[in-house]
């Protein structure tokens, strides 16, 4: 799998940009602000139709334009597909082959992008809520399906939390809202603990291979309907949940906000059994966080028969020299399509062949490596 051409306008800062990739290693130089998180932005949103900076739609059309709009030719499978998405303010419409996409399961597993960027770098120290984004992002990258799982349950969240926001909240209204919520909310919170189970053994495997095997460093899903360890049923999920609802119902309605479930879950983890936030230095984390990601890699390398596309966006300045060599060490051995951003690509130190572009005011051009 990989991305053969990309066109590109009015998204951010590129006004217009059309490139072809080389199916191996894409190095994009240049200075800060330039536009090369926007171009890695732009093949995120092909990928997820999503932004991982978390952008609104407004945000990412360039200032007087009416929409942005992206487009790629992947190929996959022997097979060539096309894909546009254009960007509209309170919209997104999306084109394969040309025909507009009535059902998102139409592109789910098109297109497989594993993410890394610079704020990725402190998400061990970090809040829960960008745990729970990192975590998550992760799980889509592999399971497709989870997007519509995790909307369908924040829009039931959604609808309880403006009922208790009314002036007089109706308890027999939320609770027709709530089976909904109980029911959604539990099937994110199974997705979330089978794949942690699932990236636990990698995790410990690669931490080891690039930092300390006498280190444990280990990832377990962790809230306050789960016990530790505990491998759940959906029916004790659903039960939890919806009693624990009906309980904190005073409580919400004075706060005007749901205080129970898997928006308030957090990733646990842990090195050497103790907890990684206040326990592990600074170098350590960084090194988890790399971890996790080459772990990602190899699931998703396992489950697809082939390697997923990678980008990562300058996250070698955000890396000390030991745990930047040992990120390069694993790429140089990787059989997909990657593309790097960086401001001097001497932090980059690949021995494989690479494709140079040079980013300059949202114009990109080749050049010779």
């Amino acid at each position: 799998m990989f991305v053969q051409r990309v066109a590109i306008r009015a998204f951010r800062n590129l006004e217009q940009v059309e490139f072809e990739p080389s199916q191996g290693f894409n190095l994009i130089e240049g200075e800060n602000g330039q536009g090369k998180t926007s171009l890695l932005e732009a093949v995120g949103m092909l990928a997820s139709l999503k932004s991982f900076r978390g952008a609104k739609n407004a945000e990412m059309i360039q200032d007087g334009h009416e929409q942005a709009r992206l487009s790629c030719l992947l190929m996959r499978d022997g097979m060539e597909r096309d894909l546009k998405i254009e960007v509209n303010p309170r919209s997104r419409r999306i084109l394969l082959h040309n025909k507009p996409v009535r059902q998102l399961s139409e592109l789910y597993g098109l297109l497989n992008l594993v993410t890394f960027v610079p704020e990725d770098v402190g998400i061990v120290r970090g809040t829960p809520g960008e745990r729970r984004l990192f975590f998550d992002r992760m799980i889509f990258a592999s399971q497709h399906a989870y997007a519509d799982e995790m909307a369908d349950f924040e829009e039931a969240l959604r609808q309880r939390n403006a009922i208790l926001r009314q002036e007089q909240p109706s308890r027999s209204l939320a609770r027709a809202f709530e089976s909904e919520l109980v029911r959604h909310g539990a099937t994110v919170m199974l997705r979330r603990i089978a794949y942690a189970d699932r990236l636990a053994p990698r995790l410990l495997a690669t931490f080891g291979e690039i930092f300390d095997r006498e280190l444990p460093l280990t990832a377990a899903w962790a809230g306050e309907l789960l016990e530790p360890d505990e491998r759940p049923t959906r029916e004790t999920l659903e039960a939890r949940f919806a009693a624990r609802l009906d309980g904190c119902w005073s409580h919400d309605m004075a706060r005007g906000h749901t205080t129970v479930g898997p928006h308030r879950d957090d990733l646990r983890i842990s090195l050497a059994g103790r907890d990684a936030r206040t326990y592990a230095s600074q170098g350590q984390q960084r090194a988890a966080v790399l971890a996790f990601k080459i772990s990602e890699i190899r699931l998703l390398e396992e489950q697809l028969g082939f390697a997923p596309i990678l980008a990562l966006d300058d996250v070698s300045s955000e890396l000390d020299p030991q745990r930047n060599a040992r990120l390069f060490a694993f790429l140089s051995h990787f059989q997909g399509q990657v593309f790097i951003t960086t401001t001097d690509r001497s932090f980059i130190r690949i021995d494989t062949p690479f494709r140079l572009w040079r980013m300059t005011r949202g114009q990109l051009t080749t050049e010779s490596a």
